[in-house]
């Protein structure tokens, strides 16, 4: 059940909030002219968003629905502040930077903590892509309509429907957990057969090491992998700045989505036939090419082209990693620690490229981008193999 309301909470409420925030920075751009205003805006938000996900972590681990149904606060004011933006933009941007960091702390890691307290420590990669794609709908939804309402709709209006919506996006999770907080299993991290039988013979030093070399290694690889994250949301401000249309830049996200999400399944039910690792490695090299060809055609038609191939590669780097980096920290009891290193790997990885835009030239964070990608496709053989030869070491020793 909690599964399929998760699922129910992505669809609506990737809609309604994005409806706004995926087009923040044109937003910004659009009532003061700042290109570094608009990136400053993101680089302060994922700070903030590191910052929320340290000093809330308990909350976010023991109470993930109640945090997703607080969400609604940042949400507020962020749409709110968006509407003072032209008054006191320093002042303003600060403001929607905190509201959007922790808009975000209130929405990732809780989200996939409801996943892994949701699902068996067995399951296939197939549910982990169906979960990701039914995240694409409400994202490809909000990409069209979030155009469409900016070019001709009051954007009072557009507020009052984006909150709306997402309240009833988080009612049935929210009526959950107050159903269930006594029981003593709700909220309890599942974990594989293998943790449970050296959960008792092993608290040694050697058991925190493999844990830890486990989580720097994937800490490692998020932060290079995420230099598409920098590229596809700073696509969709250039497209902006060309043309002039919110319509035509959420157009193309929304195609992004919609590819993206047909792709994950797909290599969701791949993954559970063949081992990916190879396609992994070739997939991060074929999205960096894409991002320096979008660059260098950026604003003509090749550039649309080449932005919409990188969806249909990206899910094999994005659910490879993140379903093999699952079912080895379930054998270890770490998975939600992994899953907030991988999100705080990100938002630095991302951080670091947005700065570079500070400089106003925006392709400077599309060539950071692409070196990112592109490192993250040399480091996946080690990874996996560091990972999976110190966990293999780890259950020989256990069982001898």
């Amino acid at each position: 059940m909690q599964f399929k309301l998760l699922q129910f909470y992505k669809v609506l409420s990737n809609f309604s909030t994005n409806l706004i925030s995926g087009f923040i920075p044109l937003l910004i751009y659009q009532e003061t002219q700042s290109v570094y205003l608009a990136v400053a805006s993101l680089v302060l938000g994922y700070l903030f968003n590191i910052l929320f996900n340290y000093v809330l972590k308990t909350l976010t681990y023991r109470k993930p629905e109640l945090c997703l149904c607080l969400r609604i606060l940042p949400i507020i004011s962020m749409q709110i502040s968006l509407l003072f933006i032209s008054k006191s933009p320093i002042i303003i941007m600060f403001v929607l930077a905190a509201s959007y960091g922790l808009n975000y702390t209130f929405k990732n890691v809780p989200s996939d903590i409801i996943y892994n307290y949701s699902v068996p420590a067995n399951t296939k990669a197939s549910t982990l892509a169906l979960s990701r794609a039914f995240e694409q709908v409400g994202y490809v939804a909000a990409a069209i309509c979030g155009g469409w309402f900016l070019d001709y709709i009051p954007f009072a209006y557009l507020i009052s429907i984006s909150l709306s919506l997402y309240f009833v996006s988080s009612l049935p999770l929210m009526i959950l957990y107050f159903k269930n907080r006594n029981n003593k299993n709700f909220n309890a991290e599942l974990v594989s057969n293998a943790h449970i039988h050296f959960e008792t013979q092993d608290s040694s030093e050697e058991g925190k090491m493999v844990c830890n070399k486990v989580r720097r290694s994937y800490i490692l690889y998020n932060i290079f992998l995420t230099g598409v994250d920098a590229f596809y949301m700073l696509f969709g401000f250039a497209t902006y700045l060309k043309t002039g249309s919110f319509l035509i830049s959420g157009t193309l996200g929304g195609a992004c989505d919609a590819i993206y999400g047909i792709m994950a399944v797909v290599v969701g039910k791949l993954d559970a036939k063949k081992d990916l690792t190879i396609m992994s490695i070739i997939s991060s090299i074929v999205i960096s090419l894409c991002i320096v060809g979008a660059t260098l055609t950026m604003g003509e038609w090749p550039s649309f082209i080449f932005y919409e191939i990188i969806p249909v590669f990206w899910p094999f780097t994005v659910i490879f990693s993140t379903q093999r980096m699952f079912t080895k920290s379930k054998v270890l009891g770490i998975t939600n620690e992994c899953t907030f290193n991988r999100y705080n790997a990100q938002l630095s990885g991302q951080a670091i490229c947005y700065a570079f835009g500070l400089t106003g030239v925006l392709w400077l964070v599309f060539a950071v981008g692409a070196a990112f990608v592109f490192t993250s496709g040399v480091l996946c053989p080690y990874v996996e193999e560091h990972t999976r030869k110190t966990l293999v070491d780890y259950i020989e020793d256990n069982e001898s």
